[in-house]
């Protein structure tokens, strides 16, 4: 059967106006004189139209169009990823649009994937290394520690030990997780923690900011990991230290709190800093995210992720020029995974939030 030039043209207009990919007809002004069915449900094609007929980021592409005749372009457009194929038509141009944004995107994700895997190599090597380093300190700490019993330097070395022993928690924990093994939580006494940290604590903030720890002695025991406990609390330590450059009190609370029947142990850390904004206060436990000149951002997020895998929940209080306080809540008692509990799905009466994220509240 021998098609018509009618039937061609039928044919050729179906075939238009069908096609998968979004296609334009740009006059020699760059007006869209002709779109089909897909170009007419693409939600960029204005934008599309705009910088090709203007959008110096096209030049080239144009350039190359009135020179040979075809070009493509990947450009992005909006928040849109589109493949651009042109080709000349007299002294009109066809545009054939393709959105690859879903392909870009994946292909965003498999670099990050990659990077992250090669991050995590590193890591491995890096932590096995300063184990090895830390094997030594520890050894020759403990020999120190002997010797000097007694001398006014004890004090100095048993803080030394701990370091080193905290260090050594540290890469115990890191290799635990580089292998998918979680370490095991132990019984402990928030209290005695504090104490034991407490000259730490102190040379950590400074002559100029005041220690003042309000313990309370009926907050009994909660099952964690200490090392990251100890972690965590110096980060909020650190971080409430840096917003007060001018001095001031740092105050480290403990006290027993009931949420929906269930007992927790509460443990505050409040300063007399600047405080923050409403805008910081929702970002606060992002991670990178940071109101320092300097600094990785990583700290209360890190905290953050110790809590609810604890089966906890975390709570930050804060104003513009009222200071901050940060709250975590651990649940009370001897249990043996609390990480395979869910976090409460409501909270004290001053602290209203979902199972994800921590609760965010002005300072009172």
């Amino acid at each position: 059967m021998t098609l018509t030039a009618e039937d061609l043209s039928d044919v050729q207009r179906v075939v238009f106006e069908t096609a998968p990919d979004a296609v334009l007809l740009m006059d020699e002004e760059g007006r869209a004189i002709l779109a089909n069915a897909a170009a007419r449900e693409l939600a960029c094609r204005e934008d599309v139209i705009a910088a090709f007929r203007s959008d110096p980021q096209w030049m080239a592409f144009r350039v190359e169009l009135r020179a040979r005749g075809r070009a493509t372009l990947e450009a992005r457009v909006g928040e849109r990823s589109i493949l651009v194929n042109g080709r000349t038509c007299g002294a009109r141009t066809i545009l054939f649009l393709s959105d690859v944004t879903v392909a870009r995107d994946a292909a965003d994700d498999v670099a990050r994937l990659w990077g992250l895997a090669s991050i995590g190599a590193f890591a491995g090597a890096f932590v096995h290394d300063v184990g090895n380093l830390i094997t030594p300190l520890s050894a020759l700490t403990e020999a120190l520690s002997r010797e000097v019993a007694g001398d006014t330097g004890a004090a100095t070395v048993t803080e030394l030990r701990r370091a080193t022993t905290s260090a050594s928690e540290l890469v115990r924990g890191v290799r635990a997780f580089l292998r998918g093994r979680p370490l095991e939580p132990q019984e402990v006494q928030l209290n005695e923690v504090v104490l034991e940290m407490r000259p730490l604590i102190e040379r950590l903030v400074g002559e100029g900011v005041g220690v003042v720890l309000a313990l309370n002695d009926e907050v009994g025991a909660v099952t964690i990991e200490r090392g990251r406990f100890e972690r965590g609390l110096l980060n909020l330590v650190a971080n409430a230290r840096d917003a007060m450059p001018s001095g001031g009190r740092l105050i480290i609370r403990t006290y027993s709190a009931l949420i929906d029947g269930e007992q927790f142990v509460a443990v505050s850390v409040t300063d007399e800093g600047a405080g923050m904004s409403p805008a910081e206060r929702a970002r606060a436990f992002e991670p990178l995210f940071t109101t320092k000149t300097a600094g990785g951002g990583l700290g209360l997020w890190v905290v953050n992720r110790f809590v609810r895998e604890a089966g906890g929940r975390l709570e930050v209080q804060s104003e513009l020029g009222e200071g901050t306080q940060i709250t975590l809540y651990l649940p009370r008692g001897v249990r043996g995974c609390p990480s395979s509990r869910k976090s409460s799905q409501s909270g004290l009466s001053s602290a209203r939030s979902d199972d994800e994220q921590p609760y965010f509240g002005a300072a009172e």
